[in-house]
């Protein structure tokens, strides 16, 4: 997966927009971050604990927890991942963000 790839699974959940920040992507949801793009191979999605934990334990070539996030919302998805199964999980990973956001 690429970050076009990303941007149109991203803006296929109802109201998400592309925005810009410091010359990188962003995915919003009424002003609340969605995902956002760390370099050409990597995003941070925002995602309930509960289901940070699931991805990564299942899905651990796509998705880490680096330090300074442990006590945020938030994993780190590698798009360039050689797990099968890399598209399927980081629609959940979307899903489960959008979810967190239409409700805040």
């Amino acid at each position: 997966m690429d970050l076009g790839e990303l941007h149109e699974l991203a803006t296929s959940f109802d109201g998400v927009t592309r925005t810009t920040r410091e010359g990188r992507a962003r995915w919003e949801l009424g002003g609340r971050l969605i995902a956002r793009e760390v370099d050409a191979t990597q995003v941070v999605v925002r995602v309930p604990f509960d289901l940070r934990d699931q991805l990564v334990l299942q899905h651990p070539d796509v998705f880490s927890v680096p330090r300074r996030f442990a006590s945020h919302m938030l994993v780190v998805a590698a798009l360039d991942s050689d797990d099968p199964d890399t598209r399927g999980a980081l629609e959940e990973a979307v899903a489960g963000a959008w979810e967190l956001q239409r409700h805040e």
